[in-house]
């Protein structure tokens, strides 16, 4: 169980970048259920093989569990000042973005990225549906990786800021 509450972040700025990362985060694990979901569509009318549900499925699960570590590291680190905490978030968030932006371009295994289109306008079985599911699928990864990438760039600026300030309050070393 994790206890949220941007009321707890004293520091306004700090608070807004604890709120784009909570949306980040929500967006990120929606766009994996998304992709679960759709997955499971596909497969049930033969456009992708089975074993892709467990990929997907997978992904939710592991996702969901270190994608809320990300969070509650950045919220955490951003509510007691402690700068190790907002580190972890910065390393996981962009690994997290790497791993968006490479979904939203590739096509293979379970994901849908804008290389698919092509893959899918011509597989014979729901070709208009796996075309749209594509679409829907890259943009949902697209705006993924451009909020998650707003999200770390305002949590790095406020610890810099902070930083500048209040002498080291976040954390960061120089």
């Amino acid at each position: 169980m994790l206890h949220y509450n941007s009321d707890d972040i004293e520091n306004e700025s700090a608070r807004g970048a604890v709120r784009l990362a909570h949306v980040s985060y929500l967006l990120t694990l929606g766009t994996f259920v998304l992709n679960f979901l759709g997955t499971i569509v596909l497969s049930a009318g033969g456009a992708v093989g089975g074993e892709n549900v467990v990929y997907s499925l997978f992904n939710v699960v592991i996702f969901s569990i270190v994608g809320m570590y990300c969070f509650y590291c950045g919220y955490k680190g951003m509510a007691t000042r402690n700068g190790r905490l907002t580190d972890y978030y910065v390393a996981l968030q962009a690994f997290f973005l790497l791993f968006m932006v490479i979904a939203s371009a590739v096509k293979g295994a379970n994901f849908y990225g804008w290389a698919n289109v092509g893959r899918a306008s011509g597989s014979g079985k729901m070709a208009g549906f796996f075309v749209f599911w594509t679409i829907l699928e890259s943009t949902a990864w697209t705006l993924g990786y451009v909020t998650g990438g707003a999200a770390l760039y305002k949590v790095v600026t406020t610890r810099k800021d902070a930083m500048r300030s209040q002498r080291g309050g976040y954390g960061l070393r120089v």
